[in-house]
């Protein structure tokens, strides 16, 4: 259901992002992981397994200050 869609779309994103970590020894920044997010969510559309039924709020703060994203299952995203 559309609960399992979610929780298995943030625990994929939180792997990658601890993947990544280990392979460059660097965090994303927030706007770095928004536009991660927003690409894996973009992929799935197109993709044959359709869609994650899964809108997000991301926040962080980095060198660059806070900030707050919007991403919608569709793949847009809106600082």
């Amino acid at each position: 259901g559309e609960q399992s869609s979610r929780v298995n779309f943030s625990e994929y994103i939180k792997r990658n992002f601890a993947l990544n970590e280990l392979r460059t020894g660097l965090e994303l920044s927030t706007h770095a992981s928004a536009h991660f997010i927003r690409n894996e969510l973009a992929k799935a559309i197109r993709s044959r397994g359709g869609a994650h039924q899964a809108n997000s709020l991301l926040g962080g703060v980095d060198e660059d200050g806070p900030s707050m994203y919007h991403l919608d299952y569709l793949g847009s995203l809106e600082k």
